[in-house]
């Protein structure tokens, strides 16, 4: 979404528009990576649409932390990464985990 429109969404302040332009681009790259539609959960993207330029330092540093250990896990071969997707729903303090398949690791 910030590569194609040069911020990131907020349907807070753009209202509909940009729920349903993010959305549009998570239908997009979940085509790309063959993902079924069904597997990308609508209300969490709503969320995502409305809190992705907010925000939780603790919770990103934990996120980013979990994330740079699984990255390096995968690029020195020396552990298998965890083959999931996780979306945070931080406004209800909750997550959905979506399996990859083997076949995109």
């Amino acid at each position: 979404f910030a590569s194609i429109h040069g911020r990131l969404p907020n349907a807070v302040v753009h209202g509909e528009e940009d729920a349903s332009l993010f959305d549009s681009v998570a239908g997009t790259l979940a085509a790309e990576l063959n993902l079924p539609q069904a597997r990308v959960p609508r209300e969490i993207l709503s969320v995502a649409a409305q809190t992705a330029a907010a925000g939780v330092p603790a919770v990103d540093a934990v996120f980013g932390g979990i994330l740079a250990r699984e990255i390096l896990k995968h690029a020195t071969l020396t552990h298998r990464a965890i083959p999931d997707l996780f979306f945070l729903d931080a406004l209800h303090s909750n997550g959905v985990c979506e399996p990859f398949s083997d076949a995109l690791l």
